[in-house]
Parts: C-alpha cells; structure tokens; sequence
C-alpha cells in the first residue's frame, strides 16, 4: 500500500456519487474492472461504463449517453470517439479492426484531425471496442459475462468484443461521445522489458483462444518475426534495453503460454 488510497478517499468523502472499493491485490486491469463491474450491476446500474484512470470525458458525455440510451435500444455495446490528450483535436480511436497476422486490434483513423473527420463518418459499426471507455447494458454483460482474468493488461478488449459479437451483439462507435486519452501522440514512447513480456503473452493467448486453427499455422512465422524484426524495433524506441534481455522476455512469454500459466506470475514478480 502506498497511500493512494487514503489520498483518494479523503478527496472525495464529500462526494455521495461516488463509492471506492479497495481490490485485496493487484490481479490486473480485467480483475479490477470485474469488480467495479460487479458493484454496478448489485447497484441495478442501466449502462456498465469501463473508463480508464487516465481519461477526461467531453461535459456532454452522459447527456450524449441518455439519447443513444433512449433513442437506439439496439446499441448494447457502445465506444466512445477516443482523441489524444497531449494532442486534443487528433484522433486515437475511432473504430477498430483485428489484423489476425498481427494479432491484434487495430484502431481506425488513428493521428488523423478530428476536423478531417466529422462525427458521422466515425459513428457505426466495430469490430472491436477499447476498454478505455466502453459502455455496455447491464442485460448484455449479465449474458456473456465479466472480462477474463488471464488477460492481465491488454487484450481483454479484444476478447470481450469478440464474445459480444458472438453473442448476437452489434458494437458501436459513437462519434459524438467524446473522450480524450493520456497516451503518446509519438511512436517514440519508452518500452520495457514487462512491457514486452505482457504485449506478447496476451497476443498468444488470443490467438489461441480466437483462432485454434489458424493459430498453429500462424504461430512459427509470427516467433521469427518477433525475435528478429520486432526485437530491433523495441532496441530503437528505447536503446537502454539489450538485444539479450528483450530475446529473453519474448522467449519467456512463449514458455508461459505453452504452460497455460497464470499471466499475473511472471508479469508481478519477473520484471520488477
């Protein structure tokens, strides 16, 4: 415990709407939010919001949230339009695809001006919403359930919006709801090696949860292009780290993917 907590309660013990649960432990982003997630729908909350601590909502976002509420019954699953923090008239989501040879979920519209954009042309159908800032009925999540756990930090987005879609759901981005990101507007943004770790790691488990079949044909020219061509790219975004130790840490998470081990093992106590 550092403290933060106590911080955190003081500042807002005048504040009635707002309630803070203290987590026993640090299980990880789909672990955290489960538990918020859990609370809301004891409390009979309409919508579930999954809202990243480094965020800041447009003043209208709830206002703008009542009329989809109202007027489209059909949006079970709605993202906002993510712009960058650093950079506020640049965009940072606007949708998203998957990129199954990259194994991952790739953001539309990313570093485009939100004034090359309007909101109409942002606003429809998803393949993949961010837990950034993703609002979901109450109904749809008591149906497929809460974020799963073995993602630590990444890729429960990606999960969770496939099985929304299994489930019969259509997602949504709204470009009127509006939210600004504290991420970097740059590619030159430090790494490190848990960094590594946990990015790979999470990309293997969904693969293998996602694609079985694909996933066996896709795996060995995905292990070379990570030690070879993405080992030199993290070497340039941050030179402290060695060719050595981030081998060593792609390796480990394709070691701790076959095991099936827990991500939060290695991830907590490996890289500190």
């Amino acid at each position: 415990m550092d403290g933060s907590f106590d911080v955190l309660e003081s500042a807002l013990s005048d504040d009635n709407d707002v309630e803070l649960i203290l987590a026993p432990r640090n299980g990880g982003f789909s672990e955290g939010s489960n538990i918020g997630i859990i609370r809301g729908l004891a409390l009979k909350a309409r919508w579930i919001h999954l809202l990243n601590p480094d965020t800041e909502v447009a003043p209208d976002f709830y206002n703008r949230l009542s009329v989809i509420d109202s007027d489209h019954p059909g949006f079970h699953a709605v993202g906002g339009l993510g712009l960058y923090m650093s950079v506020r008239d640049r965009i940072w989501f606007g949708g998203g695809y998957f990129d199954w040879l990259k194994a991952r979920g790739e953001c539309r519209y990313q570093g485009e001006l939100l004034e090359k954009r309007p909101a109409e042309s942002i606003s429809g159908p998803s393949e993949f919403l961010t837990c950034a800032c993703l609002l979901v009925r109450r109904e749809v999540v008591q149906k497929i359930g809460l974020l799963d756990t073995r993602y630590f930090l990444g890729g429960e987005e990606w999960d969770y919006s496939r099985r929304l879609n299994r489930a019969g759901y259509t997602l949504h981005v709204d470009g009127e709801l509006k939210y600004w990101h504290h991420v970097s507007a740059s590619l030159e943004q430090k790494v490190s090696l848990k960094y590594i770790y946990n990015g790979y790691r999470t990309k293997l488990l969904f693969m293998k949860d996602q694609k079985p079949l694909f996933y066996y044909l896709w795996l060995l020219p995905y292990l070379v292009y990570s030690r070879v061509l993405a080992r030199r790219k993290f070497k340039i975004l941050d030179q402290s780290l060695a060719w050595t130790d981030i081998l060593a840490a792609i390796k480990l998470a394709e070691r701790d993917d076959r095991r099936y081990r827990s991500i939060e093992l290695v991830h907590l106590t490996q890289f500190t």
